[in-house]
């Protein structure tokens, strides 16, 4: 996956694991939206999406609450919808598009967990990806991409 340079010098780039964590996670949501296709909940693509994960033989937490600190002090706690071998934050959305509040959750999520990347996974019936393509963005310490099932990835 191609990613779009940070304004930052300090981010951090994902290492190759993490990459192939998310060529597999991308691969296995492919899956999903070819056998089940787009309009119904995003409970229903989780639990699929679980299914082929283990499948996959890939290692991931399903629901797992996070803690979040301020000041290194715990004020509070998140909940992500998966977490992949904890080093990749997946999040699902079956929504018209995405907005930049969803963008905002996996941003937050990956600063809760120190992880450098995460997957935000739109499974509605309007692709946030109608050439096929996948878009990422980078923070200034933190990247996300944009998986869009049908899409081609290299």
């Amino acid at each position: 996956m191609e990613r779009q340079d940070a304004k930052s010098p300090s981010r951090h780039e994902p290492s190759e694991a993490v990459d192939e964590f998310a060529r597999r996670v991308i691969g296995c949501a492919i899956d999903v939206h070819r056998e089940l296709g787009p309009g119904f909940p995003e409970s229903v693509y989780e639990e699929s999406l679980s299914i082929a994960l283990t499948d996959s033989g890939i290692r991931f937490e399903r629901q797992p609450r996070v803690n979040v600190y301020f000041r290194e002090r715990l004020v509070g706690q998140d909940q992500l919808d998966l977490w992949i071998e904890r080093q990749l934050v997946v999040e699902l959305k079956t929504v018209e598009q995405v907005a930049p509040k969803h963008k905002a959750q996996v941003k937050a999520y990956l600063a809760a967990t120190g992880n450098h990347l995460g997957l935000l996974i739109n499974k509605s019936a309007a692709s946030l990806c109608a050439s096929g393509t996948t878009t990422s963005y980078k923070s200034d310490a933190y990247s996300w991409a944009i998986a869009c099932p049908g899409a081609t990835y290299e």
